[in-house]
């Protein structure tokens, strides 16, 4: 790859694929998961209260925390799972091939790893992590990133540093479905 192909598919600050890049490779690859009868499962997380971390500790420390989370959910990801920095504090790692119950140990691994990262000498951080599986929750890239990010928006609402699945009693179809109606 030359430095543009790299600065053009990368977020600068974590070093993970960017947002546009996720798009794109995220189509392909659930394109190749029907061809093949595969699942690929997704992760939608982001830091739990960071607005109050950087008005807390400052906006250097928040990007080391960024930075933290990156490293490791790369840590926790294979070489053929595509881990992006959706955007702020958000991020989304696909791991193809792998169904929901795989995913939810990927998933707690991340959590539980980024808040023991704390007692390391890092400040207190948490993420709440949302997860959804193709063809199992949707089909379409754009449904299964919506319903990824309802369920960490429901794992917030449950009370934080926690990993749900979208198919969980607490992200109902009925308050699903009347969100997408407002």
């Amino acid at each position: 790859y030359s430095r543009a192909e790299v600065e053009a598919t990368t977020d600068g600050l974590t070093g993970l694929y960017n947002h546009r890049y996720l798009h794109e490779r995220l189509e392909e690859e659930l394109e190749r998961a029907r061809r093949r009868g595969e699942k690929v499962s997704l992760l939608f997380f982001d830091c739990d209260e960071f607005k109050r971390y950087n008005d807390a500790y400052g906006h250097k420390a928040g990007d080391a925390a960024l930075g933290r989370i990156a490293r490791i959910t790369e840590a926790c990801s294979r070489r053929i799972d595509l881990a992006a920095r959706y955007g702020g504090e958000e991020f989304v790692l696909v791991l193809v091939d792998t169904d929901g119950a795989g995913a939810l140990v990927v998933a707690e691994r991340i959590r539980a790893d980024i808040e023991a990262s704390n007692s390391l000498g890092g400040r207190p951080l948490t993420v709440s992590i949302g997860v959804t599986t193709c063809p199992d929750d949707a089909a379409a890239k754009d449904e299964l990133l919506d319903k990824a990010d309802w369920a960490m928006y429901a794992a917030k609402r449950a009370g934080r540093n926690r990993v749900l699945a979208f198919r969980d009693g607490l992200v109902s179809q009925d308050t699903w479905l009347s969100r997408r109606g407002r």
